[in-house]
């Protein structure tokens, strides 16, 4: 989460300048690797995070979202405690890198 939050929102250009004959950063050939069965979990976060509050600052995504979420659509108890889990771990890397970039 830490490389998506710094670099993430510039690698479709970069991607573009490499079709073009442009070298790759160094710091996109150490991006992280997504395992497919956790694309479904950066989905769930990517809606998730337009339900927190922002007033002076960004606010963690709120419990109540999360179980909104769990609710529509029907995850079953074995995978709830992973998914808040990872949730929360995401929503900390995202605040922590919103305030280091605010302040």
């Amino acid at each position: 989460m830490d490389w998506q939050c710094e670099w993430g929102q510039y690698l479709p250009q970069i991607l573009s300048k490499h079709k073009q004959g442009d070298d790759l950063p160094a710091f996109v050939e150490r991006m992280p690797v997504l395992p497919d069965s956790l694309h479904w979990v950066r989905d769930a976060f990517s809606t998730l995070a337009a339900s927190r509050n922002i007033g002076m600052a960004a606010g963690p995504i709120p419990l109540s979202e999360i179980e909104a979420y769990v609710r529509l659509f029907g995850l079953v108890d074995d995978d709830l405690e992973r998914f808040v889990h990872l949730i929360y771990a995401m929503d900390g890397a995202w605040l922590k890198w919103a305030n280091k970039k605010k302040g």
